[in-house]
């Protein structure tokens, strides 16, 4: 199955969210067009241990191949630059 050409700002859909304060996020995501062969399950969960948070991003896709694809889109190095985005923003908010 060959990726997407890569946007990123590809449309997705969020549904059946759940969450658990504060610490996880559960989602199915849909994507307009779906290359992945079904609805893959994200989960965001994070955990503070001596006064740092780490946050860990699952994505479950129906398959190997679905999976493969989507890491051929460079979806990291988007997911990357957010990350790093959000460590900023968190940065300027605590040291303000």
């Amino acid at each position: 199955m060959p990726p997407p050409p890569w946007s990123p700002w590809q449309p997705a859909q969020l549904y059946q969210l759940k969450s658990r304060r504060p610490s996880r996020i559960a989602a199915t995501q849909l994507f307009d067009e779906d290359w992945t062969g079904g609805a893959p399950r994200v989960i965001t969960e994070i955990v503070e241990q001596s006064g740092k948070s780490t946050i860990t991003t699952t994505v479950r896709y129906a398959s190997r191949e679905a999976r493969d694809a989507a890491l051929q889109t460079g979806m990291t190095t988007g997911m990357e630059a957010g990350y790093e985005r959000l460590e900023e923003l968190l940065r300027e908010t605590t040291h303000a």
